[in-house]
């Protein structure tokens, strides 16, 4: 069993009772803070609401992603396959897009909007994908506590890329862990399968 490092948000409060929550977002660099030094982002009620509605889309029309092969052990520059990590969304209502998209500028969560038609007879979806590492790991983080159906994915996600960030002085093309690999395996086994069986192997 691949090592837990992925962690809920860390509940707080002040003598208003505004703020609900407070949850930490570690990053590679800059505005995200570092893994020594993260940044504290206070969750207000009005986030809980929003973050809640968010997770709750994912559950239903989101998928969380980690691309590659088991044996991808190097980067591209050393011949082998790169890990890519995704959060995805896809949608046909022009209302819920513009909301979700709204919320992603929120919480300066980078994006990227594209088209797709899956069959002939369907109609054509918008997807929003997060695809920067930094960008899902935070995406990720705050929406965890309201995921339901899908949060063993989220989890794997997070487990996934902290392990990166830890590593991160070592350089980013360094060999995958054997950690690392089997959270790739679970994710992959989960997509396929749906969530029934998920849980039980990330716990």
């Amino acid at each position: 069993m691949g090592q837990q490092l992925a962690t809920p948000l860390v509940v707080s409060g002040d003598c208003s009772g505004n703020i609900l929550k407070t949850v930490l977002l570690p990053g590679k660099n800059g505005r995200y803070g570092t893994m020594d030094n993260p940044l504290t982002l206070s969750l207000t009620h009005q986030d809980e609401i929003d973050l809640s509605w968010m997770g709750g889309l994912l559950d239903g029309e989101g998928s969380f992603n980690l691309h590659g092969k088991r044996d991808a052990q190097h980067n591209g520059k050393k011949g082998g396959r790169k890990i890519s990590v995704q959060i995805r969304m896809g949608n046909t209502n022009p209302e819920i897009l513009a909301e979700y998209i709204r919320l992603l500028n929120k919480y300066d969560i980078g994006h990227y909007i594209y088209k797709q038609q899956s069959r002939p007879w369907h109609k054509i979806a918008t997807i929003v994908a997060v695809n920067r590492m930094i960008s899902v790991y935070c995406l990720a983080k705050l929406i965890y506590p309201y995921v339901r159906a899908k949060r063993p994915h989220c989890y794997l996600v997070m487990n996934f890329l902290e392990s990166r960030f830890k590593r991160a002085s070592q350089g980013y093309n360094i060999l995958y862990s054997d950690s690392e690999l089997s959270w790739m395996d679970k994710l992959q086994e989960a997509n396929r399968k749906g969530v029934r069986d998920c849980m039980s192997s990330t716990e």
